[in-house]
């Protein structure tokens, strides 16, 4: 006869196991990690601006003024970089080199970090390098093959110019973003090792008191924002239309337009990220604007780039002052803005080029004032990138200028407010509805 077995005790890690399994452990699991996905998302987000004001640190730097030298601008260039990227662990930058064309050969001429081995006066040939691949994009991220020199394995390879004269070589410890493979190795082995889960539990306590400390601080930035958008000022013989729209509760971005006797000024500010961090720094650009309303606008945002540069977070911005006359005269700084402001005439488009260094970075910037003139019907146009880089549902391509500039020589004759809603509509149609990825800022000015 047989005899029945008797139910057996289960063990410790048994019972976490079919704990695990039948989710009696942790129902709230699915949304912890979805919130750490959001975290990764937000991650993410910092990544693409930095690449971002990156890439418009490069653009126009050592091709654009014949009248500099070159080598200073690329060895500022360098530093610019250097304290830009190497605070984020995101990159996983250890140092960098700057090298320069020198006889069809390179030769390592400045540095930041640890760049090891490529030492000052090193000196490597042209075969070398991916020189070719540079052509054709000014970033290579991790260039590295078994044919490829030990010197420049694990390396981001950047062509400062069009002729490559000078490039930099960014030392990479890891992968460009180390959480992102970390967080999802853990949600495969959900299930399998129960000691995650119990850390898992802990960081998940700690993601709720993160968050509960983030909306307490929203509240207080909803007062911040508030003060931050005021209604842009009429100008006699101006049609002025402008919106903004923030990617999340609060934003970077700022826009100013104020009458002062016969000047109007107009400022358009873009802080890199977006959300709190970035609104604060803001309210500091919309603080020194008020106090110093009646200066030069050169003396101005010499103020505005100190204050960032004593900031204590690595956040920085870019900036387009510009100031009006009623007779059509028109003056203005771009410190590192894109896009930049487009002039539209007679179905003609033309960049308003000219560009200072960007916001917040080095101490003792110099400031260039560009000067123009509006004729009688004429469009001047100013945006933030959360406009022009917006994606489409398969974030495969992105709006960019070309869209802008040909809705505007299609629609010349509207008024402005009907130029700045109708391109918000075509945004949000390309978009396909989706939620914003960064803020949004648009001011068309016209003269009448």
């Amino acid at each position: 006869m047989n005899r029945r077995q008797p139910n057996r005790k289960l063990g410790l890690d048994e019972r976490i196991q079919e704990a695990l399994f039948t989710g009696k452990l942790f129902p709230n699991l699915q949304d912890m990690w979805a919130i750490q996905e959001q975290k990764v998302k937000e991650q993410g987000d910092v990544l693409r601006s930095l690449d971002k004001h990156l890439n418009a640190l490069l653009d126009r730097r050592i091709d654009a003024r014949p009248n500099e030298i070159p080598t200073k601008r690329a060895i500022s260039l360098l530093n610019v970089i250097g304290k830009v990227i190497t605070p984020y662990p995101y990159f996983g930058i250890e140092g960098g080199s700057l090298m320069e064309r020198n006889n069809g050969d390179y030769r390592v001429i400045a540095q930041f970090g640890n760049p090891d081995p490529l030492f000052t006066g090193y000196c490597m040939e042209k075969k070398d390098l991916p020189l070719e691949e540079l052509r054709k994009t000014p970033v290579i991220f991790r260039h590295d093959s078994d044919r490829t020199p030990y010197f420049l394995r694990k390396r981001t390879i950047i062509a400062l110019d069009k002729g490559l004269d000078y490039l930099v070589a960014l030392k990479q410890k890891d992968d460009i973003d180390p959480y992102v493979g970390t967080i999802r190795e853990t949600i495969s082995h959900i299930g399998m090792d129960a000691r995650r889960y119990m850390r898992s539990r802990a960081r998940q306590s700690e993601v709720e008191s993160e968050l509960a400390k983030r909306n307490a601080e929203l509240k207080v930035a909803h007062g911040i924002q508030e003060g931050l958008i005021e209604p842009m000022d009429p100008f006699e013989g101006y049609d002025i239309g402008d919106e903004i729209r923030f990617a999340e509760e609060v934003g970077g971005d700022y826009r100013l337009g104020k009458q002062h006797g016969d000047t109007y000024r107009i400022v358009l500010s873009d802080v890199t990220g977006h959300g709190l961090p970035a609104s604060l720094l803001s309210r500091t650009i919309r603080d020194l604007l008020r106090e110093n309303k009646g200066e030069k606008a050169v003396t101005t945002m010499s103020k505005i780039n100190r204050a960032l540069c004593d900031e204590k977070d690595d956040y920085f911005a870019s900036s387009v002052l510009m100031e009006l006359q009623k007779n059509g005269d028109y003056a203005y700084i771009n410190n590192g803005h894109l896009p930049l402001p487009y002039s539209f005439y007679d179905g003609k488009c033309i960049p308003l080029d000219g560009s200072s260094p960007i916001l917040g970075v080095i101490k003792g910037i110099e400031n260039e004032i560009y000067t123009g003139h509006m004729r009688r019907g004429e469009i001047i146009v100013l945006g933030s990138d959360g406009i022009t880089e917006t994606f489409n549902p398969g974030r495969k391509e992105q709006w960019e200028e070309k869209r802008l500039i040909d809705y505007v020589l299609t629609h010349s004759q509207d008024s402005a407010d009907q130029i700045v809603n109708g391109i918000y509509k075509e945004v949000e149609m390309f978009s396909g509805k989706r939620p914003a990825e960064d803020d949004r800022t648009l001011i068309v000015v016209k003269r009448l």
